[in-house]
């Protein structure tokens, strides 16, 4: 396996939509920045063959800002992410949401998948957060992998917020 640096990740086509290029390469990866906070509105019902995701609701940005209490959120990055057959994409927090109490979470991004992509904010700051539209949340890492794998992604989010 290797790890692909910043700018290969750009140059590969691997995210696109990006705020500003100089900003968001970083050495051993890209930053992801936020486009949408969605709130939690049922309880998640996990069944071997039907399961049913809890329902969201869409906040409304507050002149490009969203205020937001301790809790957890569904967030939506702006990129449009395409992660190549032979690799997975992990995506870690910012070291500055750390240092403030929040934290970033999402699953492995398999080979293949191509989409806006979401993840979990925890907001465990007694104080809460202002986030604003565009601010670089997380950033993803792309690891090749030593072979292709027998598939690629080909789930339900396939393609998850490209119009």
């Amino acid at each position: 396996m290797s790890v692909l640096i910043g700018r290969e990740i750009i140059e590969g086509g691997i995210v696109s939509n990006l705020k500003s290029i100089t900003e968001q390469i970083q050495p051993a990866g890209v930053d992801l920045t936020l486009d949408e906070v969605e709130v939690f509105l049922s309880q998640l019902v996990l069944s071997e063959k039907n399961p049913e995701l809890a329902k969201v609701e869409k906040l409304s940005s507050l002149e490009g800002k969203y205020s937001l209490n301790p809790g957890a959120y569904k967030i939506t990055y702006s990129e449009t992410i395409s992660i190549p057959d032979d690799a997975i994409g992990l995506v870690f927090p910012r070291s500055s949401l750390l240092r403030s109490g929040i934290v970033v979470y999402t699953a492995v991004w398999d080979p293949g998948y191509k989409g806006k992509g979401s993840g979990l904010l925890l907001v465990l700051n007694p104080s809460g957060a202002i986030l604003w539209k565009g601010s670089r949340l997380a950033q993803l890492i792309i690891i090749k992998t030593t072979k292709k794998p027998d598939f690629i992604y080909r789930g339900k989010y396939q393609n998850e917020g490209i119009t």
